[in-house]
């Protein structure tokens, strides 16, 4: 029954739906879905950073950046570097901008060079924190956009649907990765893949134009997120085989008429990707695939308390039970598996045992997403209690690169399907079914009090007002204090458009070249070495570091570390600047480096 906005349809016992059509009036309903998914976006995110967007930004406060919380400033930086190593004619997957003069390879990094490059425009003219808040901005109302149609393209219902799109595009998962990650905040391309995949099912969308889309997603999504990328194929396979397998449960010796063109037009889109991103891949492994510490996938883990426990991350709730949530070993961004009052939905869809063979497939595959994304650990409050399938993938190569804490990106998927599949199911209460559903929103929105969604990031005078060309030469190594990933030294130096070049960055792990230097825990806020002088003459002879530049109020060691070089420093605005002597550049090294403690080895940097 059509009605102005609704369509209300009810599917066949094999899950089938009438496919809508795209005419001038869903177009126009889908147009404005997007933007009321966008005020919503502004409305819980924007007023914080708004007022001046172009140097405060949507992310993690200050007080966190020495718990290690500087990501944003390193996909800054990647929005500068990219233009501007395309525009000097430069190899765009190493930079010797940061880490220097080692280096270090971009294409084992989640450099998100796709979204970079999209992002040039805005970046070039308004700066990288403008451009960051865009994405920010953005990303959630695309997932639930996305999402939405998605959901419209099974239902056939504009309210159901709407409601469905905004529990993926603003969910938990949603709210942790807005504070840091944008790579992996942008999931808008997981629903639309699946949505390609729906319309290729049934039979509206021809093999050509199916192959031709999905590459074009594949190759997209693998330039914002290889990691999402690649558990994106694993889910579809482990979805895809549940579906067979209960499809030739219930009807042994048959296939679903249309499996095999899908598997086809799928492995052909696979490998037309493989072919377009082979040059990035190669250029991976002979430079080395990312090298994540190896606690990470037993860290990174979602916490079966976390499905009833809300993190600080959440207006109600999230501050009673802080210290609960705290205990969670996945810090708070990766922490993404609140329910809330959804979790009574899912339980009534899965009481209603229905026939019908979608609804199945959705709770198996919401059942098996779930248990790969406790990770190889049962872990409940931050105590570990039993071994999980997932310990197989954990130290199994590549696969062991994403993070099961991430995996929930597609349990909210299913989870927004189910709920507009819910609301769209005849009912005698509906009124309660909505009233459910608007509860679980409610408890899913932001706590906006804390620093989690504003940061004003400092950017010193030094670099801010130009003054740093007349101390600091084209492409002079220089090394930063506050050192590394404890400050916001790539974002300064992607503000002075790579001017200068820094023996550090933010990057995880750190490069091995700079393991092995034990004044590097010093310089990350550690103690004094015993030797600290050779040991600092040692570093900078073999960084060829020719400045030194100590950002005004930094606190450590650094008076009686940087005396030792037995120079004066310059005060110039609100850094003091160190001219490293000749004499420790032209010297001879008489002794190596020597392994670091342990402690610091696969921190970043």
């Amino acid at each position: 029954m059509h009605n102005g906005l609704s369509v209300e349809r009810v599917p066949s016992q094999e899950g089938h739906f009438p496919a809508p059509r795209w005419t001038a009036k869903t177009v126009g309903q889908h147009s404005l879905v997007f933007l009321m998914y966008v005020a919503a976006s502004l409305l819980l995110f924007g007023a914080p950073i708004l007022r001046d967007p172009l140097h405060t930004y949507l992310g993690i406060g200050l007080e966190n950046v020495h718990a290690g919380y500087t990501d944003p400033s390193f996909y800054m930086w990647n929005f500068v570097w990219w233009p501007h190593a395309i525009a000097h004619g430069l190899n765009p997957l190493v930079s010797h901008a940061a880490w220097a003069p080692d280096g270090f390879s971009l294409a084992a990094a989640q450099t998100a060079p796709g979204l970079s490059l999209v992002m040039s425009p805005i970046t070039l003219g308004l700066g990288p924190i403008a451009a960051y808040n865009v994405v920010m901005l953005l990303a959630p109302a695309l997932g639930a956009w996305a999402a939405y149609l998605l959901c419209r393209r099974v239902t056939g219902s504009f309210w159901p649907s709407l409601a469905g799109g905004y529990f993926f595009g603003f969910s938990s998962y949603e709210l942790g990765h807005l504070t840091d990650h944008p790579n992996l905040a942008l999931t808008f391309l997981v629903p639309l893949a699946v949505y390609l995949v729906v319309r290729r099912l049934d039979g509206s969308l021809e093999h050509r134009t199916f192959v031709a889309l999905l590459t074009i997603l594949l190759v997209l999504q693998f330039s914002i997120s290889p990691e999402i990328f690649l558990t994106m194929a694993l889910f579809g396979l482990v979805v895809g085989g549940i579906a067979t397998w209960m499809y030739r449960r219930e009807h042994p010796g048959k296939a679903p008429d249309a499996l095999p063109a899908l598997v086809r037009g799928t492995v052909v889109a696979y490998g037309l990707t493989a072919l377009l991103v082979a040059p990035y891949i190669a250029y991976a492994i002979s430079h080395g695939l990312p090298r994540l510490p190896s606690s990470w996938p037993f860290v990174y883990t979602a916490d079966l308390a976390n499905i009833v426990v809300p993190t600080r991350l959440h207006r109600f709730g999230g501050s009673l039970v802080g210290p609960l949530s705290d205990r969670f070993r996945a810090p708070i961004d990766e922490s993404a598996a609140y329910l809330g009052p959804l979790l009574i939905i899912v339980a009534l869809f899965v009481l209603q045992r229905s026939r019908i063979f979608l609804h199945r497939v959705l709770v198996w595959s919401l059942a098996a997403i779930g248990l790969a994304s406790l990770g190889p650990t049962l872990t409940v409050a931050g105590t570990r209690i039993v071994a999980l399938p997932w310990t197989i993938f954990a130290v199994a190569p590549i696969v062991k690169l994403a993070l099961p804490a991430r995996f929930v990106v597609y349990a909210w998927l299913i989870l927004s399907v189910i709920v507009a599949l819910w609301l769209v199911a005849p009912s005698r209460r509906r009124s309660t079914k909505w009233a459910l559903v608007v509860a679980s929103a409610v408890l899913l929105l932001p706590n906006t009090s804390p620093p989690f969604w504003r940061n004003t990031p400092p950017v010193p005078k030094f670099f801010s007002s130009g003054v740093y060309r007349q101390h600091l030469g084209p492409r002079e190594n220089a090394l930063i204090i506050p050192y590394g990933g404890i400050s916001f030294s790539m974002l300064w130096q992607a503000t002075t458009g790579m001017w200068f070049s820094m023996p550090e960055g933010r990057l995880c792990p750190m490069p091995p070249s700079f393991q092995t230097w034990p004044i590097v825990r010093t310089l990350r806020g550690g103690p004094l070495t015993a030797t600290y002088g050779k040991d600092l003459e040692q570093f900078l002879a073999a960084k060829r570091v020719k400045k030194i530049v100590v950002i005004e109020g930094s606190s450590g060691p650094w008076l009686p570390l940087f005396s030792s070089l037995g120079v004066e420093p310059q005060r110039v605005a609100d850094v003091l600047v160190y001219e490293v002597p000749s004499r420790i550049l032209t010297a001879r090294l008489d002794a190596g480096p020597r392994p670091i403690l342990k402690e610091l080895r696969g921190k970043c940097g």
